[in-house]
């Protein structure tokens, strides 16, 4: 989880550095497949917040926030059921985009009745919770994880920076 944390900053920093003004910063949740909703939420968050401090007038980062493939098993009730479930963590991260992925495609490509179905299924789930969820991301143990994380991530990059400032790059981004 720390080295997509590092990753996160890593990307945003060379996007910035090479002039792009509006950054999407992809949040795929349910990554790797097994990780728990509290701990994934706390990698995500923490990807938000070191990727803050670049934000600036010059650099605006959208949050688009994802279900990850794997999470999704091959019955696709089970599926759909999962993907709700992943839509709703996404959502505390109040993100700009919601990127849908098919419920279908753990067991074949999205077929247009798919998608509509997918994209039904989590519009009505936004409408539903845009207001009055519970704030999942201030529960201690996941932002205890989420500090983790960010000391981790940050240790990786103070890393990457040392090593090619002695390789010679004045910007080892």
């Amino acid at each position: 989880d720390q080295m997509v944390v590092a990753d996160a900053y890593i990307s945003a920093r060379i996007a910035k550095d090479l002039g792009v003004k509006w950054y999407i910063e992809q949040l795929m949740f349910n990554t790797p497949s097994g990780n728990s909703f509290d701990m994934d939420l706390a990698r995500v968050l923490a990807m938000i917040d070191i990727v803050a401090p670049l934000i600036d007038e010059n650099f605006t980062v959208f949050r688009e926030t994802r279900t990850g493939l794997a999470y999704l098993a091959n019955d696709p009730t089970i599926a759909l059921g999962q993907l709700a479930a992943s839509t709703l963590v996404q959502l505390s991260v109040q993100p700009h985009i919601v990127h849908i992925v098919s419920f279908s495609e753990a067991i074949h490509a999205a077929t247009p009745k798919d998608v509509i179905d997918s994209c039904k299924m989590v519009n009505n789930l936004i409408q539903d919770s845009v207001n009055n969820l519970p704030n999942y991301s201030s529960d201690i143990k996941i932002l205890k994880r989420k500090n983790e994380l960010l000391n981790q991530a940050h240790t990786l990059i103070d890393a990457f920076e040392v090593y090619g400032n002695r390789l010679g790059f004045k910007n080892p981004y």
